[in-house]
């Protein structure tokens, strides 16, 4: 079960990013359930876009605050199990 605490996954599907999204919205920024499904839904793309997203363009999705957090907490798990393939190279 997908949870706000997951890591991501470089093989995840659109659904299961939404969901995790969805999650994140909740938990770490104190939307409600409805809201947080309609800005989770509106999140394009499988896992790799979810670390191929620059801070600026995390932060035009989801604004300053927030948008800036999500993108330092990725930045800090690349490194975990399934994030991405270590043969690419990440420039942020």
């Amino acid at each position: 079960k997908i949870q706000a605490a997951t890591i991501p996954q470089w093989e995840w599907s659109t659904a299961e990013c939404q969901e995790w999204l969805f999650q994140v919205l909740i938990a770490k920024l104190n939307y409600t359930p409805e809201d947080a499904a309609i800005t989770a839904a509106k999140l394009e793309g499988f896992g790799p876009n979810i670390y191929a997203r620059r801070k600026e363009q995390w932060c035009e999705f989801l604004g300053e605050y927030a948008g800036a957090g999500i993108y330092f907490w990725l930045l800090g798990k690349r490194e975990e199990k399934g994030t991405y393939p270590r043969h690419l190279e990440l420039i942020h």
